[in-house]
Protein backbone atom coordinates (compact mmCIF):
# COMPACT_ATOMS: atom_id res chain seq x y z
CA UNK A 1 0.00 0.00 0.00
CA UNK A 2 1.31 3.46 -0.83
CA UNK A 3 2.22 5.76 1.99
CA UNK A 4 0.87 9.32 1.97
CA UNK A 5 4.30 10.55 0.86
CA UNK A 6 4.12 8.38 -2.27
CA UNK A 7 0.65 9.57 -3.34
CA UNK A 8 0.39 12.62 -5.61
CA UNK A 9 -0.53 15.78 -3.80
CA UNK A 10 -3.83 17.48 -4.71
CA UNK A 11 -1.90 20.12 -6.66
CA UNK A 12 -0.06 17.51 -8.73
CA UNK A 13 -1.45 16.92 -12.24
CA UNK A 14 -1.48 13.40 -13.56
CA UNK A 15 -1.16 12.92 -17.32
CA UNK A 16 -3.77 10.38 -18.47
CA UNK A 17 -3.16 10.88 -22.19
CA UNK A 18 -1.92 8.08 -24.41
CA UNK A 19 1.85 7.73 -24.63
CA UNK A 20 3.48 8.81 -27.89
CA UNK A 21 3.49 6.12 -30.56
CA UNK A 22 7.21 5.52 -30.09
CA UNK A 23 6.54 4.42 -26.49
CA UNK A 24 3.98 1.75 -27.43
CA UNK A 25 5.56 -1.66 -27.38
CA UNK A 26 5.48 -3.72 -30.57
CA UNK A 27 3.55 -6.38 -28.64
CA UNK A 28 0.64 -3.93 -28.38
CA UNK A 29 0.20 -3.83 -32.17
CA UNK A 30 -2.55 -5.99 -33.64
CA UNK A 31 -1.64 -8.12 -36.61
CA UNK A 32 -4.50 -8.61 -39.05
CA UNK A 33 -4.90 -12.04 -40.55
CA UNK A 34 -7.95 -10.71 -42.40
CA UNK A 35 -10.49 -7.94 -41.79
CA UNK A 36 -12.41 -10.17 -39.37
CA UNK A 37 -9.49 -12.10 -37.89
CA UNK A 38 -6.61 -10.70 -35.87
CA UNK A 39 -4.07 -12.15 -33.49
CA UNK A 40 -6.18 -10.56 -30.71
CA UNK A 41 -9.53 -12.13 -31.65
CA UNK A 42 -12.03 -12.96 -34.35
CA UNK A 43 -15.31 -11.41 -35.48
CA UNK A 44 -18.04 -13.69 -36.77
CA UNK A 45 -21.07 -12.53 -38.74
CA UNK A 46 -24.36 -14.42 -38.80
CA UNK A 47 -25.89 -15.39 -42.14
CA UNK A 48 -28.95 -13.30 -41.31
CA UNK A 49 -26.79 -10.16 -41.13
CA UNK A 50 -25.55 -10.71 -44.69
CA UNK A 51 -29.13 -11.55 -45.74
CA UNK A 52 -30.45 -8.22 -44.39
CA UNK A 53 -27.66 -6.22 -46.02
CA UNK A 54 -28.43 -7.91 -49.37
CA UNK A 55 -32.16 -7.20 -48.95
CA UNK A 56 -31.52 -3.49 -48.37
CA UNK A 57 -29.04 -3.33 -51.26
CA UNK A 58 -31.64 -4.88 -53.60
CA UNK A 59 -34.11 -2.15 -52.70
CA UNK A 60 -31.53 0.54 -53.56
CA UNK A 61 -31.46 -0.53 -57.22
CA UNK A 62 -34.17 1.11 -59.32
CA UNK A 63 -36.44 -1.28 -61.17
CA UNK A 64 -35.69 -4.37 -59.07
CA UNK A 65 -37.45 -5.96 -56.09
CA UNK A 66 -36.61 -9.08 -54.09
CA UNK A 67 -39.06 -11.83 -55.01
CA UNK A 68 -41.60 -12.61 -52.33
CA UNK A 69 -41.29 -15.66 -50.17
CA UNK A 70 -38.61 -17.61 -48.40
CA UNK A 71 -35.54 -18.41 -50.40
CA UNK A 72 -35.59 -15.25 -52.52
CA UNK A 73 -32.21 -14.44 -51.00
CA UNK A 74 -29.85 -17.22 -49.98
CA UNK A 75 -26.41 -16.77 -48.51
CA UNK A 76 -23.56 -19.27 -48.36
CA UNK A 77 -21.03 -17.85 -45.90
CA UNK A 78 -17.65 -19.01 -44.74
CA UNK A 79 -15.18 -17.37 -42.38
CA UNK A 80 -13.81 -14.93 -44.96
CA UNK A 81 -16.06 -15.20 -48.03
CA UNK A 82 -19.70 -15.32 -48.99
CA UNK A 83 -21.79 -16.04 -52.07
CA UNK A 84 -25.31 -14.75 -52.68
CA UNK A 85 -28.17 -16.13 -54.77
CA UNK A 86 -31.07 -13.77 -55.51
CA UNK A 87 -34.51 -14.20 -57.00
CA UNK A 88 -35.86 -10.84 -58.12
CA UNK A 89 -38.71 -9.17 -59.95
CA UNK A 90 -37.89 -6.37 -62.40
CA UNK A 91 -39.96 -3.53 -63.79
CA UNK A 92 -41.22 -3.93 -67.34
CA UNK A 93 -39.06 -1.98 -69.77
CA UNK A 94 -35.78 -2.09 -67.83
CA UNK A 95 -32.76 -3.84 -69.27
CA UNK A 96 -32.35 -7.04 -67.30
CA UNK A 97 -28.66 -7.06 -68.23
CA UNK A 98 -28.15 -3.53 -66.87
CA UNK A 99 -30.23 -4.17 -63.75
CA UNK A 100 -28.33 -7.39 -63.03
CA UNK A 101 -24.99 -5.65 -63.44
CA UNK A 102 -26.05 -2.78 -61.15
CA UNK A 103 -27.59 -5.15 -58.63
CA UNK A 104 -24.46 -7.31 -58.52
CA UNK A 105 -22.20 -4.28 -58.01
CA UNK A 106 -24.49 -2.79 -55.33
CA UNK A 107 -24.77 -6.06 -53.39
CA UNK A 108 -21.02 -6.69 -53.51
CA UNK A 109 -20.18 -3.17 -52.33
CA UNK A 110 -22.78 -3.26 -49.52
CA UNK A 111 -21.77 -6.68 -48.19
CA UNK A 112 -18.02 -6.13 -48.45
CA UNK A 113 -18.25 -2.69 -46.85
CA UNK A 114 -20.69 -3.76 -44.15
CA UNK A 115 -19.10 -7.05 -43.17
CA UNK A 116 -15.52 -7.25 -44.42
CA UNK A 117 -16.37 -10.54 -46.12
CA UNK A 118 -15.22 -11.04 -49.70
CA UNK A 119 -18.21 -11.64 -51.99
CA UNK A 120 -17.18 -14.35 -54.43
CA UNK A 121 -20.36 -14.27 -56.53
CA UNK A 122 -23.86 -12.85 -56.80
CA UNK A 123 -26.16 -15.04 -58.88
CA UNK A 124 -29.40 -13.41 -59.98
CA UNK A 125 -32.55 -15.18 -61.15
CA UNK A 126 -35.26 -12.92 -62.60
CA UNK A 127 -38.54 -14.64 -61.74
CA UNK A 128 -41.14 -12.08 -62.78
CA UNK A 129 -41.80 -8.75 -64.50
CA UNK A 130 -43.71 -6.01 -62.72
CA UNK A 131 -46.10 -4.12 -64.98
CA UNK A 132 -46.82 -0.41 -64.54
CA UNK A 133 -49.66 0.00 -62.07
CA UNK A 134 -49.56 -3.59 -60.91
CA UNK A 135 -47.50 -6.57 -60.07
CA UNK A 136 -48.84 -9.10 -62.57
CA UNK A 137 -46.56 -10.62 -65.20
CA UNK A 138 -47.11 -10.02 -68.89
CA UNK A 139 -49.52 -12.68 -70.28
CA UNK A 140 -48.13 -15.09 -72.87
CA UNK A 141 -48.72 -14.12 -76.56
CA UNK A 142 -51.57 -16.66 -77.04
CA UNK A 143 -53.51 -15.14 -74.11
CA UNK A 144 -53.08 -11.63 -75.53
CA UNK A 145 -54.61 -12.69 -78.86
CA UNK A 146 -57.71 -14.29 -77.31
Amino acid sequence: MATPAELPSPSTTVDHSDPPAAEISPAAEITEIGPLHTDRGDTTIADQVVHKIVNVACREVAGVYPADGPGSITVQKGERQTAVDLSVVVDYGVSIVDVSRTLRRTVIEAVEHGTGLEVTEVNTQVTDVRLPGGSHPIPPPAARLA
